[in-house]
């Protein structure tokens, strides 16, 4: 029993330190596999900012380096004739005299005519007459829903006027900073950039790999970033990209990681280095798992003497017995 008990928990101990073992070296091959690689920190977003319609400048409202929100307001242009049709378009849009011309001429009509039929039901009318009076009174009705159609359209004509006249300000589609100025007031555009933005945040994080490495990168890995300049220390970032066209003539292929940068404290343009984080063997939580006993293991009755771990007390006993030095003189 004791020798049974003995070599089954001294396989098991042995199994298990087996398997951390194999699975750190595992680890630390998969590491070399993924060498470090120089990378470069590039805007996720850059941005030209244009008019759509032509027209001078009037205000530009953001300099060079400046931070700026989404839909803030960046550039507008000369606008005056634009303004002058939204105002005439809200003008006619309000006006209400129309439709309450055509309904009181409406009610009219329908009292004529109800006057006229109660005076054919005494014959005091000739037919003609009644037909005139229910003619008159359907032409009417037509007369206030084309005054309620022209109310609807007006509106049209409003909204119409505020689109036109929002062409003519341009506005921020991101969060980011002014990149450069290439217009001043006064000057005339068409189709030319006004302003260049940059998103830097997230960052991207643009690195070239050799052919060999391809399929051992995957989405979702983490990196080690760090910039060429101190001061920002390592930082971590995602696979997002791995590029499914391998560049021939190098035999290289692109993979790009996303990198948070709140408050776009890290500048773009910097050189850097990653290097790949791979996943670490929870030695400590393994060997617990292997140094475990057996509990499919049914307990077994024993009329076998009392033990101390896994020796009988009588061979302790005799044991220590053996090695008395009052035994050894």
């Amino acid at each position: 029993m004791y020798f049974s008990s003995f070599t089954k928990n001294r396989s098991r101990t042995l199994h298990g330190l087996l398997i951390v073992g194999a699975s750190v070296f595992c680890n630390s091959v998969h590491g070399r596999e993924l060498p470090q690689l120089d990378c470069m920190l590039e805007p996720s977003n850059i941005v030209e900012i244009s008019s759509s319609v032509e027209g001078v400048i009037e205000h530009i409202h953001v300099e060079r380096n400046d931070t700026v929100t989404k839909d803030q307001l960046l550039v507008e242009l000369d606008s005056d004739v634009e303004k002058s049709q939204v105002a005439l378009a809200a003008a006619k849009a309000a006006m209400d005299a129309n439709i309450l011309l055509k309904f009181a001429a409406l009610k009219f009509e329908q009292l004529k005519k109800t006057r006229i039929d109660a005076l054919y039901d005494t014959d005091a009318v000739p037919l003609h007459l009644k037909d005139e009076s229910e003619t008159e009174a359907m032409i009417s009705t037509l007369e206030l829903q084309r005054a309620k159609d022209d109310k609807r359209l007006a509106k049209l004509e409003l909204e119409r006027a505020r689109a036109i006249l929002r062409l003519r300000t341009m506005k921020s589609p991101i969060d980011g900073i002014v990149v450069s100025r290439h217009k001043v007031p006064g000057e005339f555009v068409e189709d030319q950039a006004i302003l260049k933005l940059a998103q830097l945040d997230p960052l991207y994080v643009e690195m070239i790999a050799p052919v060999e490495l391809y399929g051992a990168i995957k989405l979702g890995m983490r990196i080690d970033v760090t910039p060429e300049i101190d001061g920002f220390g390592e930082q971590i970032a995602t696979v997002t990209m791995v590029d499914r066209v391998i560049h021939a003539a190098s035999g290289t292929f692109d993979v790009r990681a996303e990198l948070a940068n709140p408050g776009s404290n890290i500048p773009s343009g910097l050189r850097c280095t990653a290097r790949f984080i791979t996943e670490e063997v929870n030695v400590e939580a393994l060997a617990g798992a292997t140094s475990k006993p057996d509990e499919k293991e049914p307990k077994r009755k024993s009329n076998s003497p009392q033990k101390i771990g896994f020796i009988d007390k009588s061979v302790r006993d005799r044991s220590f017995a053996a090695v008395d030095p009052e035994n050894l003189k």
